[in-house]
């Protein structure tokens, strides 16, 4: 059983993990910790010493405890706008979501309870509020997805996840003292700034557009805030140097945006998925829509899990020890997974044009 606090101090030195409803996290850590288990990543969230919640950009992500305050804060703001626009529409008025909010942490008591129950039991108390049009453009038909989130940019509730390779959750009471207000305005951008540029690592360290890009703020104000918080520095890969199978949305890959920057000059035509607009170069590739192979920190290769095993390619000759590290991801993912998706919907067709690509480079399987 690997150590909770290696869990939690790899997740602080790496950066946030993405919980998309995929396999992503766990294959992030597994990749970085020799002999940790799903159990081991379970027991981290299950004790609260790792939390999922919604943060910057509105993203769901894997977070320490440590950092809930700065996260939560970020993911209010995010939310914010949404707020707004549903408000001014008419759809909902202030008083009608700060009764639902209350509503909803009266029924969650001091258990916790699934999105489901939840639901039925606040429908025996009143109707739940629908939303128009305005509300579905954001992805709420109903009110009650937003008093929740709403709930959790107050610091009031948290969600519990399931599995973490999956988008359902149950919710439950925040602690009181943890209701704390995070940081708001410039606070909140130096704050996030400092964090973020504390994952820069060796090989490709985080340059401003990187921070801009991950705060969506403009590049002037991003090379300001990176300036101010004193750039990039350390090493956050947290993996060795010879050959490492990360997935998608790895904090390696994701925080990096331009993947000309991470594979070699020579490399820079190899096709790769691009994202719904068939293939593109890697080196025009902003971000990556599959799983890298990774060697000497440099992207190597793609790699995708079909038919049970993991499937190989490589942009040039494949680098030594490239099957052992195969070998070890395959197995990890037959004991603790059974399967490797990008997202909860990454269904059968999404991942056999990327097993294709794959395939297309010159490939092995293990």
């Amino acid at each position: 059983m690997a150590d909770l606090n290696a869990i939690v101090e790899r997740v602080h030195r790496i950066g946030w993990l993405y919980q998309t409803g995929g396999t992503g996290l766990y294959l992030s850590l597994a990749a970085r910790i020799p002999g940790v288990t799903r159990a081991d990543i379970d027991f981290a969230v299950a004790s609260r010493a790792l939390r999922v919640l919604t943060t910057v950009r509105g993203c769901t992500m894997l977070v320490p405890a440590a950092d809930v305050t700065l996260a939560r804060a970020a993911g209010a703001r995010a939310f914010a706008p949404t707020v707004q626009a549903i408000l001014r529409s008419g759809e909902l008025d202030e008083a009608g979501r700060d009764r639902l909010c209350d509503e909803v942490v009266d029924v969650l008591g001091f258990g916790t309870t699934s999105s489901a129950v939840l639901r039925a039991e606040l429908a025996e108390r009143a109707e739940i509020p629908a939303l128009g049009p305005v509300g579905r453009k954001f992805g709420f038909s109903n009110a009650l997805p937003l008093a929740l989130r709403v709930l959790e940019c107050w610091g009031r509730v948290e969600r519990v996840p399931g599995r973490l390779d999956g988008d359902d959750y149950a919710w439950r009471r925040a602690p009181d003292d943890e209701r704390e207000n995070g940081p708001t305005g410039a606070a909140l951008d130096l704050g996030l700034a400092r964090r973020f540029l504390g994952w820069g690592g060796e090989g490709a360290a985080f340059t401003a557009d990187d921070l801009s890009a991950w705060l969506t703020c403009g590049k002037r104000a991003g090379r300001a805030l990176f300036d101010e918080a004193g750039g990039g520095s350390g090493d956050c890969a947290g993996f060795g140097a010879g050959v490492v199978y990360l997935p998608f949305r790895d904090p390696y890959l994701e925080n990096r945006r331009g993947m000309s920057r991470l594979v070699a000059p020579e490399h820079l035509h190899a096709r790769v998925d691009g994202w719904g607009k068939g293939t593109v170069a890697v080196g025009e590739a902003e971000s990556l829509h599959h799983h890298a192979i990774v060697a000497q920190g440099r992207v190597v290769g793609i790699w995708e899990w079909a038919d049970g095993q993991v499937v190989s390619g490589f942009f040039g000759e494949p680098p030594k020890d490239w099957a052992q590290a195969a070998e070890a991801t395959g197995n990890w993912v037959r004991d603790q997974l059974g399967d490797v998706f990008i997202y909860a919907q990454d269904g059968a067709r999404q991942r056999a044009g990327r097993v294709e690509i794959v395939r297309g480079l010159g490939v092995a399987t293990t």
